[in-house]
C-alpha cells in the first residue's frame, strides 16, 4: 500500500496497487484507494484514473457515497508505463509507474 501522505481536500487517503504477473509477459495491474484516518468512507466524488503515457486516462472511476474503497484493473505488458491520477476538486496526484 502507497500512502500518498497528502490529504485531497482535507481528507487523507492511499493507494494500493498490486501487480500480478500472468503467463507470458503480461501482468495483471489492481489499483485501489482507501480512506485512511478516522475517514470510513471516500469522499463523494474523489476520482481514480489510469493514464497513458501522454496523459489521457484509459480507465476512470468515481467514488459515490458510502464507497469505503474504488478500484481499477486491467493489464500490463512488461515495460509498459502507465500513471495513476487521484483527485478530489483542486487537489490532483500523480504517481508514475513502470512494469
Amino acid at each position: 500500500m502507497l500512502d500518498l501522505g497528502i490529504q485531497l481536500a482535507d481528507y487523507p487517503v492511499a493507494l494500493m496497487v498490486a501487480i500480478l504477473r500472468k503467463p507470458g509477459n503480461s501482468f495483471s495491474v489492481l489499483l485501489r484507494v482507501y480512506p485512511m484516518g478516522n475517514q470510513r468512507y471516500l469522499p463523494l466524488g474523489l476520482q481514480l484514473a489510469g493514464l497513458y503515457e501522454n496523459g489521457e486516462p484509459f480507465l476512470e472511476v468515481k467514488a459515490r457515497k458510502q464507497d469505503d474503497y474504488i478500484q481499477l484493473k486491467f493489464s500490463a505488458e512488461f515495460g509498459e508505463q502507465f500513471s495513476v491520477r487521484v483527485a478530489l476538486e483542486n487537489a490532483i496526484i500523480i504517481e508514475n509507474f513502470l512494469i
